[in-house]
């Protein structure tokens, strides 16, 4: 009768064992696939903090043009001003000059006057093209920098995860081998389900 019983106790272990396997087969699946989840965040996020911080460089350089070009448009009004002041003399002047040398003072004036804004529009250029050079370098060597701080952090991150949830899956591991050996008496071979590659999942997970 005690020898009936042995069996009967055996195959009530070994099928709570075989639950106890599968829950903890499932639990480690969803683990698995709550990393995945969790890295395709991170690299969603990586990717709207870097749109985002685009934009926020762009706009941050355009307002710092803005001063720039409040002032060259005050200059420009001011000379509106000193033109229009001037143009005033010369119409007095001109009321008082015969047509030849009305012709030829405006002609010279007109000369000049372009001359001068040639000058002046060349000049402009050069300094807005030094100005656009020298404020690409610098968003150049800012968004260098930037990007290579956010692959060591994201890098950083993502090798203390991958330790840690090595860590995790070894200790699971460790769960699942049984602490006491089988009864001599009874064959466990046969009924025993083959164990899971976690390793092998866990190699191929990471190298993706």
């Amino acid at each position: 009768m005690q020898d009936a019983v042995e069996p009967q106790r055996a195959s009530a272990l070994l099928a709570r064992y075989e639950v106890a396997w599968g829950a903890i087969s499932e639990r480690n699946g969803a683990l698995c696939t709550r990393a995945g989840e969790l890295a395709g965040s991170v690299r969603t996020a990586a990717d709207r903090c870097s749109v985002a911080n685009s934009g926020f460089q762009q706009l941050q350089a355009e307002l710092l043009l803005l001063p720039s070009c409040t002032a060259a448009l005050h200059e420009i009004t001011a000379q509106a001003a000193a033109a229009g002041a001037h143009l005033e003399a010369l119409e007095e002047q001109l009321s008082q000059l015969t047509i030849g040398q009305v012709h030829q003072a405006e002609v010279e004036w007109r000369q000049q006057e372009m001359e001068r804004a040639d000058k002046a529009q060349r000049q402009r250029r050069q300094e807005l093209q030094e100005l656009r050079l020298r404020m690409a370098r610098q968003s150049m060597c800012r968004l260098e920098r930037e990007q290579e701080e956010r692959r060591r952090v994201f890098h950083e991150q993502f090798e203390q995860e991958r330790e840690e949830f090595i860590q995790r899956g070894g200790a699971v591991a460790d769960e699942r081998r049984p602490t006491k050996a089988p009864e001599p008496s009874v064959s466990l071979s046969d009924a025993q389900p083959a164990p899971e590659p976690t390793d092998e999942k866990l190699d191929d997970f990471f190298a993706k």
